[in-house]
């Protein structure tokens, strides 16, 4: 009796210590992988709509009301996904078409925050690549998507180059059409 217990103390024993190892390779994992804190974060927000702020869809507008304009962290993610219609990435987490009307509202935006307490810590960079944008020059995606990827502390998904046009139709209709 006494050594059945004490078997089953041990096997007790023996499986928290495995939960806690797997649990501990997981988080560690995450952090390897950048799904770290701003990252993961996001997906998680994309697929549950908890976020404190709205879900964008691809219906939806960038708008600028009188509670305020996106957070620099929603604006520059919103830009992030508009790079992966442009780039190529082993793993892209969000995506937004780039149209004329949202490189519009996004620079509109940009312009009501310029100058103020709420102007954001890179608003040069996001000017510069919107006003190439606007003019139908995306030779930057790449940039600005691996700038925006290290900011937030990539490790995965890494822009490698830009994509062809047919790369990019095909994107545009398995994501947007």
């Amino acid at each position: 009796m006494k050594t059945k217990n004490l078997f089953l103390i041990f096997i007790t024993i023996i499986v928290i210590a495995c939960g806690v190892m797997y649990w501990a390779i997981l988080e560690a994992s995450e952090s390897v992988n950048g799904i770290g804190k701003s990252a993961h974060s996001q997906q998680k927000a994309d697929e549950t709509s908890t976020s404190n702020e709205p879900k964008i869809s691809e219906s939806d507008s960038i708008s600028i009301d009188e509670e305020g304009v996106p957070s620099e962290d929603r604006f520059q993610s919103l830009l992030h996904w508009m790079t992966h219609q442009k780039v190529k990435a082993s793993e892209k987490w969000g995506k937004m078409q780039i149209t004329e009307e949202r490189i519009d509202q996004m620079l509109q935006v940009l312009n009501t925050v310029k100058g103020t307490t709420n102007e954001y810590e890179h608003q040069e960079f996001y000017e510069d690549a919107l006003n190439q944008w606007s003019g139908g020059d995306f030779s930057n995606a790449v940039t600005v998507h691996n700038t925006i990827w290290k900011w937030n502390g990539g490790t995965i998904g890494k822009a490698t180059g830009p994509m062809t046009k047919t790369e990019e139709e095909a994107y545009i209709a398995v994501h947007f059409k």
